[in-house]
């Protein structure tokens, strides 16, 4: 067996999503920047084991190494997390609301907001790109915009950025345009 041929036969993960203009991505997540698409789901899989193939021999030809696929038990599923008050009695509350156990809930809102990052459709909010929902981006002289959830949290400035110190949050306001 080739030294291509036994990469090609490892199980690399691959994501699948749609972009906005219909075509069907799949992107190899170990092999940085090897990327297909396609016109359905089956298209884009058998370009994407194209892409790898390509990938995997301009890799061997110029020398370079290629990495294993990383391995799906480096990740126990288990996290321990740490919040304000305030957000855990909320986010208790909206379970309760729909019959949901914390820890349900609290997953199906990380699955929600996992698919807004991968569809484009979260914005950023500092430096550090990290997105946030348009919920809780915020204009001039206005509290949170509508917000998508299901219980119609729409929360003021001043809750959304309790966590701030008052130096981020003048920092956050006036890199949002709003008054520091």
């Amino acid at each position: 067996m080739s030294r291509l041929d036994h990469y090609l036969a490892l199980n690399y993960h691959k994501r699948l999503y749609q972009d906005d203009e219909g075509d069907w991505i799949v992107e190899i997540d170990d092999l940085p920047g090897c990327v297909a698409d396609g016109k359905t789901p089956d298209e884009a899989i058998a370009n994407g084991r194209e892409a790898m193939r390509s990938w995997m021999e301009s890799r061997i030809s110029a020398g370079l190494d290629i990495p294993e696929p990383s391995v799906a038990e480096e990740y126990s599923g288990r996290i321990l997390l740490r919040m304000p008050k305030y957000i855990h009695r909320r986010l208790a509350i909206q379970a309760q609301q729909e019959s949901s156990s914390l820890n349900q809930y609290i997953l199906s809102l990380l699955s929600y907001g996992c698919a807004q990052i991968r569809s484009g459709s979260l914005q950023a909010i500092s430096s550090a790109h990290e997105p946030a929902p348009r919920a809780y981006y915020l204009a001039p002289n206005a509290s949170v915009a509508t917000s998508s959830f299901q219980s119609g949290e729409a929360a003021g400035f001043d809750e959304v950025l309790a966590g701030f110190s008052g130096t981020s949050r003048q920092a956050y306001g006036a890199s949002q345009g709003g008054r520091a």
